[in-house]
């Protein structure tokens, strides 16, 4: 690691940014004891099964060794990076699920803007979200150290439903009801079925972490996303929400409807991709954000 800063530090202007994405154990926490740990024993079981059965020479199984080392979050604690996922919540407000409640979200599939009651429930989970999330990177953080994110917004007074990704999410959630009226999709399931992101206005966002307190922000910037222009195309947005919420459409509807659901959508995109062209639509923009610990 000294050999790789220092010659990352030669490559730098000063001032200049370097983001690391790197793997960390819990404190106190032996590799043995996760998953990667499990992995190598078993490598490591298997090169000695096969030295038993003369395919390998034994001395050398035994000597193998990995040449890795995993740090403590405490040896890696200056800098962290997060980014890509922090508009996804932990849980869908469950009063957006409920019939009888005033943040029932029937006809929609996210968090539009349009309804109050509903727009109130998606910002306190993602408040509730970002105050833990702050906390735990406080936690992580030696007092200057610095935190780098890049995070899925809004401009400020423009609701998702106007962005193109808020048109495709209204056209995937037709697309689930046009399943429910042909009987393979319970309409029932589907008036309870949301997407549990949220985009948060650029502004709510700024003083949610001033409110937190346990940061200062350095510098904050703001672009589209480079893609965003030349994604008018079922082969770009198909894949991309199959990705990102097939396992929820598995969860909530069944493994035995997915590929229906995916295939219509992907007919009915394809036919209709010029839907999000007709209307005056906005750009949700990627927010990138250096905080310091306090």
């Amino acid at each position: 690691m000294e050999s790789f800063l220092n010659a990352r530090a030669e490559e730098l202007v000063p001032g200049g940014l370097m983001l690391i994405s790197f793997p960390a154990m819990p404190d106190g926490t032996p590799v043995i004891d996760t998953i990667i740990g499990s992995i190598f024993n078993f490598i490591g079981s298997c090169l000695i099964e096969m030295a038993r059965m003369g395919m390998i020479n034994e001395r050398k199984a035994y000597n193998f060794v990995v040449p890795m080392y995993t740090p403590t979050p405490k040896e890696m604690e200056s800098i962290i990076q997060r980014n890509g996922a922090l508009h996804w919540l932990s849980k869908v407000p469950i009063e957006v699920t409920h019939s009888k409640s005033p943040a029932w979200n029937k006809g929609n599939i996210y968090c539009t803007g349009f309804v109050e009651e509903v727009d109130k429930a998606y910002a306190a989970q993602f408040n509730n979200d970002m105050e833990s999330f702050l906390n735990a990177r406080a936690q992580e953080l030696v007092p200057g150290g610095l935190m780098l994110i890049l995070i899925a917004t809004l401009p400020d007074g423009i609701p998702l439903s106007k962005t193109i990704v808020g048109k495709h999410y209204d056209f995937l959630g037709s697309c689930l009801y046009d399943l429910a009226k042909m009987g393979l999709l319970s309409e029932e399931k589907v008036d309870s079925f949301n997407f549990p992101v949220f985009f948060p206005f650029v502004g709510e966002f700024e003083k949610l972490i001033r409110r937190n307190g346990n940061f200062s922000i350095e510098r904050m910037g703001m672009f589209t996303h480079p893609l965003i222009h030349k994604a008018q195309s079922a082969e770009y947005w198909v894949p991309l929400f199959r990705a990102s919420f097939e396992g929820l459409f598995l969860k909530h509807f069944g493994e035995q409807v997915v590929d229906q659901i995916f295939n219509y959508y992907s007919k009915r995109l394809e036919q209709n991709i010029s839907f999000a062209l007709n209307e005056i639509t906005h750009e949700e923009i990627e927010l990138f954000i250096v905080l310091k610990r306090n």
